[in-house]
């Protein structure tokens, strides 16, 4: 338990006092010692009033507490939302991402990730682009890292079609995803284009903590590229539905891996005719 007391500016008879415990069991073990019982009993005496607020510890800031977060040297050239959602991202146990349009971040090859960034902020230089794209391969290798981790990707046939960069940078991310397919940890599924569509979605991503304390956030991400975070019971459930209704429309994991296969292919042969 931490206690500390601070004085109010102004209010020279007021004090605040900050109680931070482990957790409830912490809490109520204190609140039932002898000494704190007695304290309870006989402060009324001594004061005026009491007014008593409970707090809650966001995920991000609980394990990161006042540490500088790893992605605050581009703070300034990332969309709004952004750091906040890294954060979190680094501390989830399961990460389920919808990506109707680009092959998502935590998959994202380094020449693939830069170009992007070039496609969508055209005002970079070519420092920022390459500064902001190694922001993928930093989430890449925190997840990598955390040995409970567990991503699902649910992704539009058309990502795999659109070039982004050049067929080279198509050949080699989608080389990589189809290492991916072999990760235990990692789930691809890839929605055809064929595919009757019985739900339409922006991009958006469903965090998940295994600590009970903290609760899962739904993220979507904005046509600039902002992230927008909603931690209501109403609105996480309708994100987790709506993935739920995109992994039925996508096919299986092996069929997926089998489609990726064979559109790495087609993009490294055509790599290989304009090389």
């Amino acid at each position: 338990m931490v206690y500390a007391s601070h004085t109010v500016d102004g209010e020279p008879l007021q004090r605040i006092f900050y109680e931070l415990y482990r957790d409830k069991a912490a809490f109520e073990a204190h609140e039932a010692a002898p000494d704190t019982r007695r304290y309870l009993a006989e402060r009324g005496q001594y004061l005026a009033a009491t007014e008593v607020d409970w707090l809650t510890l966001q995920a991000g800031l609980a394990r990161g507490g006042q540490r500088k977060s790893w992605w605050t040297d581009y703070g300034d050239q990332l969309p709004p939302g952004t750091g906040e959602y890294l954060d979190l991202e680094a501390a989830a146990t399961r990460i389920s991402t919808y990506s109707p349009q680009i092959i998502p971040g935590l998959a994202q090859t380094a020449d693939y990730a830069a170009a992007v960034v070039q496609a969508t902020r055209p005002d970079l230089t070519a420092a920022q682009v390459c500064g902001l794209a190694s922001i993928q391969q930093r989430r890449q290798s925190m997840a990598d890292r955390n040995p409970v981790a567990r991503q699902h990707f649910v992704i539009d046939e058309a990502a795999l079609l659109s070039p982004v960069g050049s067929a080279r940078v198509m050949a080699d991310q989608l080389a990589c995803l189809v290492a991916a397919t072999t990760d235990q940890a990692v789930t691809h599924q890839i929605i055809p284009m064929a595919a009757i569509r019985t739900v339409i979605s922006p991009a958006f991503a469903v965090l998940s903590s295994a600590d009970p304390a903290d609760p899962d956030v739904a993220c979507t991400v904005g046509s600039g590229g902002q992230i927008t975070l909603a931690r209501r019971d109403a609105d996480v459930a309708a994100a987790r539905t709506t993935f739920d209704l995109l992994t039925h429309l996508a096919r299986s994991a092996v069929s997926s891996a089998r489609l990726i296969e064979k559109t790495a292919m087609s993009w490294a042969e055509q790599a290989a005719h304009k090389g």
